[in-house]
C-alpha cells in the first residue's frame, strides 16, 4: 500500500465529532471478569465503557461453579450445587425434570464422581412429608405420570435461572 493510500485511510483527530467522547478503553461483557475491568479501568481514571448483555450478570448467571471467581480461592457456587451440599450431608439426591442437565460437562462429571450424590431423573417433587421437619418426598416421574416416596431429612430448591417447559 502507497504512503498516499495509506494516510487517505487514517482518521484525524478533528474528523472525530466533539459531541461523541472517545473511550480510552471499552468493556464487552457484565459478568464478574467485566465488572472487575471496569472498576479497576474507572480507578486508574481511563473512563470505561461497559456493554453487557442481555442478562444481568454475564456467563456466570449460567453456570453452577465458577473456579476463578477474583478473591475466591475455592471459587464460588451457583444454584443447585449438589457437590457442596455433601460437605453437610450423608446423601444427596439430585431430582431433575429433564433426561438431560444444562450444567457444564466437568461440574456434572464431578457430581457423578461422588459417591455420595445420586440422580433421579424426568421427575418433579410433587409432595413434601412430615410435621414438624421433613420425613419424605413423593416424586412423580413426568414420562409415566406415577408417583413414587423418597424418604429425605431435608429440602433444598433449586429451580435454575429460566422457566421453560
Amino acid at each position: 500500500m502507497s504512503d498516499k493510500t495509506a494516510s487517505s485511510r487514517r482518521t484525524n483527530s478533528s474528523e472525530v465529532p466533539s459531541d461523541r467522547p472517545v473511550r480510552d478503553l471499552i468493556i464487552i461483557g457484565s459478568g464478574p471478569a467485566g465488572y472487575t475491568a471496569a472498576i479497576y479501568a474507572a480507578r486508574a481514571e481511563l473512563q470505561p465503557l461497559l456493554f453487557e448483555g442481555t442478562d444481568f450478570g454475564g456467563a456466570l448467571m449460567t453456570t453452577t461453579e465458577v473456579e476463578n471467581f477474583p478473591g475466591f480461592r475455592e471459587g464460588v457456587m451457583g444454584p443447585e450445587e449438589a457437590t457442596f451440599l455433601t460437605k453437610f450431608a450423608s446423601s444427596v439426591t439430585v431430582i431433575h425434570r429433564r433426561e438431560q442437565f444444562r450444567a457444564s460437562r466437568i461440574m456434572l462429571d464431578r457430581a457423578e464422581k461422588n459417591g455420595k450424590i445420586r440422580f433421579v431423573l424426568n421427575s418433579e417433587v410433587v409432595a413434601v412429608r412430615g410435621n414438624e421437619r421433613v420425613t419424605s418426598l413423593t416424586l412423580r416421574d413426568r414420562r409415566s405420570g406415577k408417583d413414587s416416596e423418597l424418604s429425605a431429612t431435608g429440602l433444598f430448591v433449586a429451580i435454575g435461572l429460566e422457566l421453560t417447559g
